[in-house]
């Protein structure tokens, strides 16, 4: 059974309040989304809302709120009768709540020099996931919060990933189609095609929607190298949230973020992991030298491109036709 959690104080303004929890945890709750949810608008079975938005107060303004009845009752400016929420409902609902689903916990990498694949992240054979559900959420579970997970004994075949695949979740289909096949071949037209190792980077960045995960399957391995490289670009950014470098305005520190946060090239991912990765003597001077790295490379917030116009029949011009003819006089 849950832990039932009991309302001690409220600390009510007309656009929000704070609610504190018999264990000492508060969450502050804004009045808009609290008139929206109240239950009297609510089907009880679905949740689904009974009234059209536009109904709606734009803006609702508390006039009144005390802790009765194992939750708390609340009383809207201009409405003729209090709201009733149930203290395990806010509770269940708070976005500071610590007890929220695991799955939402996302873990950042902040010591990701030091973590190790196998210590540190999960691991699961493919007929454990294949078979048996209670194995495969734990694993799914690690898979969303710390965003990588590893899948063993996969069949060695063609099209066997999409099989793994279809059991998390819906697979998007890019140009590539539903595959990417990575081979090495004699003249490649992609550094994806050649056996050069590719540095730290970040796939499809350019997509809308970004990929949220991507599955990689090694088929037929080389018996030389082949180490695979990860890591985490959103750690530097959560470093700075944590602890933003004094001496500068909030200003600064947020246009940083956002160029930390913004795709990279390869050039700038390797001069911000270096720098990350160097011994400090305390946490806020690795993040005056982060902003600073930030400055010197240029990197600015990504901004995304004005689409192009629709192109119209009076656009086109000419339209031009060419055929190729592969020339086989070499017999070579």
């Amino acid at each position: 059974m849950p832990e039932a959690h009991a309302i001690t104080a409220i600390q009510a303004k007309p656009d929000a309040l704070t609610v504190v929890w018999n264990d000492g945890q508060s969450a502050r709750f804004p009045a808009q989304w609290l008139r929206d949810c109240r239950a009297e608008d609510r089907d009880p079975h679905s949740g689904q809302r009974l009234i059209d938005i536009a109904d709606l107060p734009n803006e609702p303004r508390i006039r009144a709120a005390r802790a009765a009845n194992g939750g708390l009752e609340l009383e809207f400016e201009g409405e003729p009768s209090a709201s009733h929420y149930a203290a395990d409902w806010l509770r269940e609902h708070a976005l500071t709540a610590p007890e929220r689903r695991p799955e939402l916990r996302t873990r950042l990498w902040l010591d990701g020099a030091e973590r190790d694949a196998v210590r540190d992240y999960a691991w699961l054979d493919y007929a454990s996931f294949s078979t048996a559900p209670a194995s495969r959420l734990p694993w799914l579970i690690r898979l969303a919060q710390d965003g990588i997970a590893f899948l063993a004994g996969v069949p060695s075949r063609e099209g066997a990933i999409l099989e793994a695949c279809a059991q998390m979740g819906r697979i998007a289909e890019t140009n590539y189609g539903l595959l990417f096949e990575v081979r090495s071949v004699a003249r490649p037209e992609f550094l994806a095609y050649s056996d050069h190792g590719l540095g730290l980077h970040t796939d499809n960045p350019y997509r809308e929607p970004v990929p949220g995960f991507q599955a990689l399957h090694v088929l037929v391995s080389s018996p030389d190298g082949g180490e695979s490289l990860y890591a985490d670009g959103l750690a530097i950014a959560e470093h700075l949230r944590a602890t933003p470098p004094e001496g500068l305005h909030d200003t600064e520190v947020g246009k940083a973020l956002d160029a930390v946060e913004s795709p990279w090239s390869r050039r700038e991912e390797n001069a911000m992991r270096q720098v990350f990765e160097a011994d400090y003597p305390s946490a806020l001077e690795r993040s005056r030298a982060l902003v600073a790295e930030v400055k010197r490379l240029g990197i600015e917030p990504f901004k995304a491109p004005e689409p192009l116009p629709p192109i119209h029949l009076d656009d086109v011009h000419l339209v031009a036709w060419m055929a190729i003819e592969t020339d086989n006089s070499d017999s070579r």
